[in-house]
């Protein structure tokens, strides 16, 4: 599974944020839930369970670039 994620970068993160997933995306495509590997429809369905019970759901993916490149600061976004 190759992911293409094209997202803005973020100029500053809100720290006041209550994050409720940590989620990191791996250059290799995969993912982790907190420091846990999870498949990505089970990330989204439980991302979906956990909107419609809390209004402050939120979910920070992070992608550590490291010497190739990109961002490992949080970027933000709320499930549909």
């Amino acid at each position: 599974m190759i992911f293409n994620f094209n997202m803005p970068k973020a100029a500053s993160a809100q720290t006041q944020m209550n994050v409720t997933y940590l989620v990191t995306l791996k250059k290799d495509g995969t993912l982790y839930l907190e420091d846990q590997p999870i498949e990505e429809k089970a990330l989204i369905k439980q991302a979906q369970q956990e909107n419609r019970t809390n209004s402050h759901f939120a979910i920070v993916v992070r992608a550590p670039g490291g010497k190739e490149g990109g961002s490992d600061k949080p970027q933000h976004s709320r499930p549909s």
